[in-house]
């Protein structure tokens, strides 16, 4: 998307001033703007949820213009350009955190008076600190919706206490709440579509990204893929390792697909010639697209620890994808052990090998898996028992406003 096509679907002013107050609640959700995640994917649904609600009306906001803004903006949401939150953090030292905490404040509760909104609904961990405070101060209700194992930081602990109701995304996330925050929050899983939409991109650009993938499985190669941050957090290295304990093994391709995190997809690359792996391993960098890596993987390795949920697994489950991922955090809530996909302790690299050689060896035994996998994401996390989820948690505040 231009720049000059985005312009006519972002609004730079205000939208009403507080003079013409409606009955209407307006339920804002604040992003950074310049990135596509998980927690930005869920929102879509979350928002386009909302907006179904006769007596609400949603705002996004972004602080820059960039992937994030053209996500939302894709599917059909009139973005509002708030350029004041551009670039703030919570990183550096003590005093520059601060002094970012107080300056987004300061902004936050001058939008929330300037528009005249009734509830904001904040998906990061920066945000969260800002709004949550910002609220409180102007007697507006805060959702603060918990993605990823909770920090228990003493600000994390304010702006708990700060928040109207907490949302997670796992049981595990919600066992991680101090016990002061566990009485207001509630469960609400990650929703997958069925089917996942078609990019927009075009389909010949599609086609032709991946052509080299769809070579290597029309040889009967099995393709074992990676998606996820190049970090620490996710095991990018025990993936790699992974690779180096089956490099003998001619008869499967290892795909690696992210954005940089504590590794960078250069170092990869060179870890990776390092190794001599470079017949065995495709890096991708991130791509939207990924139903079409979906479409030609045969195995998902998720080896990442304290995962809050795992909507990689989710969406690869979906797509009839077999999956062997590390039993810590969330992923116990979606796998289930021989029945709907395989969990190994973390960073038992021989285990990991051992189940892809097994599965490789005998994909049709596995078929059954692949079916009970499927039939768990469209019954435990579909829209329409999202849906339901949302309302139960709204309801109450849209009644009350």
């Amino acid at each position: 998307m231009t720049s000059g096509e985005m312009s006519g679907r972002v609004v730079f002013l205000s939208r009403r001033s507080q003079s013409n107050k409606t009955d209407i609640s307006l339920i804002c959700f604040p992003f950074s703007g310049n990135s596509v995640g998980g927690s930005l994917i869920s929102s879509i649904h979350l928002m386009k949820v909302l907006s179904t609600y006769s007596r609400c009306q949603v705002i996004v906001a972004v602080g820059s213009l960039g992937d994030g803004a053209d996500l939302l903006i894709e599917h059909g949401f009139q973005v509002t350009h708030w350029r004041e939150f551009k670039g703030i953090t919570y990183s550096g030292s003590i005093a520059q955190r601060i002094r970012s905490l107080f300056y987004g404040v300061i902004c936050a509760r001058r939008r929330i008076i300037r528009e005249n909104i009734d509830v904001v609904h904040t998906n990061d961990a920066v945000f969260h600190l800002i709004w949550s405070v910002a609220c409180r101060l102007t007697r507006c209700h805060h959702f603060w919706h918990q993605r990823t194992k909770v920090s228990l930081s003493r600000a994390t602990h304010l702006g708990l206490f700060m928040t109207t109701a907490i949302i997670c995304i796992s049981k595990y996330v919600q066992s991680m709440m101090p016990s002061m925050a566990r009485s207001k929050a509630h469960l609400l899983v990650n929703p997958i579509v069925a089917g996942a939409e078609a990019s927009s991109m075009d389909r010949t650009h599609r086609g032709n990204r991946f052509s080299d993938l769809s070579a290597l499985s029309s040889q009967g190669k099995t393709l074992v893929g990676f998606i996820g941050v190049f970090n620490n957090q996710k095991r990018i290295l025990d993936f790699l390792a992974i690779v180096e304990e089956l490099k003998h093994d001619t008869d499967k391709h290892f795909l690696i697909v992210g954005k940089d995190g504590d590794f960078s997809r250069t170092e990869l690359t060179l870890f990776v010639q390092k190794k001599e792996l470079e017949n065995l391993v495709t890096i991708y960098p991130f791509t939207r697209n990924i139903r079409d890596i979906f479409d030609l993987l045969d195995i998902l390795v998720a080896p990442a620890v304290d995962e809050a949920s795992g909507r990689v697994l989710l969406e690869a489950m979906e797509a009839g994808v077999l999956v062997i991922a590390s039993s810590s955090g969330g992923h116990r809530e979606i796998v289930c052990e021989g029945k709907t996909g395989f969990l190994v302790d973390p960073g038992n690299i021989t285990v990991y090998a051992r189940r892809i050689s097994d599965i490789s060896k005998n994909s049709r035994k596995h078929d059954v898996l692949r079916e009970r996998a499927r039939d768990f994401v469209l019954a435990e996390h579909s829209i329409e028992r999202f849906s339901l989820g949302v309302k139960k948690i709204y309801n109450p505040i849209i009644h009350e406003l």
